[in-house]
């Protein structure tokens, strides 16, 4: 049996074909690719079955959409359509450069069973292909708490197509973190992933990810509150799983008070009011969270508003005003 599943949960056609030649270049072939097609309406088979001849690829159809509603559900059932004991979850509009399982091999040999969970450092491309940033890299050992603490203060991108995982370790935290449209889901799984070992880098190759406008990490008005009611699950999941850390048994975390700033600059990112989800609700979750006073809470949270709010009056405004003094000719 080989011992990496290279699982790619199917939808979007348009760059699936450029993501399985980046799969076929790969200098070391012991993996097997599994296609989970979420019932997509473009032909994906059409597009997979002539890889068929360079690399093992398994081919399935769903016959069910469940990625419109649970994308973790999705990720989760393509990741049962494999059984090898290291899993990828790539994207499907994703690139890996050539060396990327070989030195995977290699680093898993040098490490031996001490890691769950590995990383490559990552570019991001456009649709064409051309570079749009180069994000610093993580190193050679990232620790849970690291990894938090730098994600809350947007000092570290992550994207999910840049790790690989143990299925054992997996199937112990007890799968992937769902929370709504899956976000904050991968930065929650490899938290639990980590463990005490941490986070092991793969230098050399790396992985290019795409942003085609087609991403979750996208901004689509249909499903901005859902996002947002996820970072504040991911608050809550985050405050359980750092409290049971035996220094974290009386202080609250540092990760945590980081969180609270990074659930602010949210509603700036997603572009939705404390107000708009239910205030009080809101903040009787972050008084659950925090142990601070109820009315604290709901103070700082219609402050946080406030000022989101102001600051969305001052844009409109100043777009008005340059577009009146515009037409006058002023400009």
């Amino acid at each position: 049996m080989r011992r990496l599943a290279i699982v790619i949960p199917a939808y979007k056609a348009a760059f699936l074909d450029e993501t399985l030649r980046s799969i076929a270049a790969q200098t070391c072939k012991d993996f097997t690719v599994y296609i989970g097609d979420d019932a997509s309406p473009h032909d994906v088979w059409s597009i997979c079955e002539p890889w068929r001849e360079f690399i093992d690829l398994r081919y399935h159809r769903f016959s069910q959409n469940l990625g419109n509603q649970n994308l973790v559900a999705q990720w989760e059932r393509c990741i049962a359509l494999s059984v090898e004991p290291w899993i990828w979850l790539f994207g499907d509009d994703d690139i890996m450069d050539p060396g990327c399982v070989e030195m995977f091999y290699r680093e898993l040999n040098i490490s031996g069973s001490l890691h769950d969970i590995f990383h490559f450092n990552v570019d991001v491309i456009d649709s064409v292909g051309a570079l749009i940033l180069e994000p610093t890299g993580f190193p050679a050992v990232l620790s849970a708490n690291d990894f938090a603490m730098r994600r809350f203060c947007s000092v570290l991108p992550s994207y999910a197509p840049e790790y690989l995982f143990a299925r054992n370790a997996l199937e112990r935290v007890g799968g992937i973190q769902s929370f709504p449209r899956a976000w904050c889901s991968d930065d929650a799984t490899w938290i639990k992933l980590a463990g005490e070992p941490g986070i092991r880098t793969i230098f050399g190759p790396k992985v290019k990810w795409r942003f085609s406008g087609q991403n979750i990490s996208a901004m689509h008005d249909q499903d901005r509150y859902e996002k947002f009611e996820a970072a504040i699950q991911y608050i809550e999941w985050i405050s359980q799983y750092f409290r049971l850390r035996p220094r974290y048994e009386v202080e609250v975390p540092i990760e945590l008070n980081l969180g609270r700033k990074w659930l602010y600059n949210q509603t700036e990112l997603l572009q939705v009011f404390f107000c708009s989800k239910g205030i009080w609700k809101s903040a009787f979750r972050l008084h659950e969270v925090y142990g601070k006073s109820l009315l604290g809470e709901l103070i700082k949270l219609f402050l946080c508003d406030l000022r989101a709010l102001r600051k969305r009056r001052i844009v409109f405004w100043d777009r008005q005003f340059l577009s009146r003094w515009t037409r006058k000719g002023i400009y």
